[in-house]
């Protein structure tokens, strides 16, 4: 999975539109291994808000999912919530067609 569709699949999940500027760097930056003092060296943010914007994010990420979601979990969990979306569809699609 790319970043962008890390982020569309997050997009999706949190109903609320595009992530902020701020969500968006803590995202992507996290997805290529990032700290948050690299992350807030980087942009010119504070360190300190760096982390409560990615505490917020795997909150809320977290909520949607039923999963907990850190920084060092981001992809797995957002790949088995890919897979899962899948066999879902999949099953939807059998249902469809059998005309169960």
């Amino acid at each position: 999975m790319t970043v962008e569709e890390a982020i569309a699949l997050v997009e999706r999940l949190l109903k609320r539109g595009r992530l902020t500027r701020a969500q968006e760097i803590v995202f992507r930056y996290t997805w290529e291994g990032k700290t948050y003092l690299d992350m807030a060296r980087e942009v010119t943010y504070d360190p300190g808000h760096i982390k409560d914007v990615g505490s917020q994010l795997w909150r809320s990420l977290s909520q949607a999912l039923d999963e907990k979601v850190t920084k060092n979990n981001l992809h797995g969990v957002l790949q088995r919530s890919t897979q899962q979306q899948n066999v879902c569809k999949l099953w939807k699609d059998i249902m469809l067609v059998s005309g169960v």
